[in-house]
């Protein structure tokens, strides 16, 4: 059923990603308990947390302050 509300709008494209439905920008069948794991996945992936992405993410914000 798509009877979850999707708090974190930034995260719908992961939500999808992660073979999850979205209706209306607004709701999805993905319970909140891992709508916020996949946020915090991300977010880990994103600031480093993650070995292979280290070298890729300083380099993306070296270059966004050229």
């Amino acid at each position: 059923m798509i009877n979850h509300y999707i708090e974190d709008k930034d995260n719908i494209p992961a939500i999808l990603d992660h073979g999850w439905i979205v209706l209306k920008n607004t709701w999805t069948d993905c319970p909140p308990s891992i709508q916020e794991k996949i946020k915090n996945d991300l977010l880990s992936d994103f600031f480093g947390n993650n070995p292979k992405l280290i070298k890729q993410n300083q380099e993306d914000l070296n270059n966004a302050n050229l």
